[in-house]
């Protein structure tokens, strides 16, 4: 399974569009800050949309995705206080038993192990000038999942 992640496109909807007609993938998902309205025509192409702290309160705070490696959280971050480490996120990782969480929030691309959890962060702002700077990431992220990542990894 491949997944589109996006987080912070902040109204950058003509950017936003780009990356939607040209990356092929089974499942879109966009970890807040869309500013999008309740009317956007975005909001049928993503399977899951969270809340970010510049948006308006139409989505949940935190989704969860079923896979194959189970459980993925998906949440912006602000309420999780990821600026200030992942302790908040992981302890409420723990108790929902998820192994992986998607967010958004700190414009910072990043993967990481902590504490036995998969975090994986997304780069946010998909303005020109920060596609510039970022080399053409482009500011999102490809997410490939299948069985053998199950039986890589049993302890997700």
């Amino acid at each position: 399974m491949k997944i589109l992640l996006v987080s912070d496109s902040h109204g950058y909807d003509d950017e936003l569009k780009k990356v939607l007609e040209n990356v092929k993938c089974d499942l879109k998902i966009h970890c807040g800050d869309s500013c999008f309205d309740k009317n956007s025509p975005f909001i049928k192409e993503f399977a899951a949309i969270v809340d970010g702290n510049h948006d308006q309160g139409f989505f949940p705070l935190t989704a969860t995705l079923p896979t194959a490696l189970g459980n993925i959280l998906i949440t912006h971050g602000h309420k999780f206080n990821v600026y200030a480490g992942y302790d908040y996120l992981v302890e409420y990782m723990n108790k929902a038993d998820i192994h992986i969480c998607f967010h958004g929030h700190t414009h910072v691309p990043h993967y990481e192990i902590y504490k036995n959890k998969v975090l994986c962060l997304i780069e946010g702002n998909l303005n020109v000038e920060a596609m510039l700077l970022y080399l053409l990431m482009l500011n999102f992220m490809l997410i490939f999942l299948t069985q053998e990542h199950k039986k890589k990894y049993p302890n997700l």
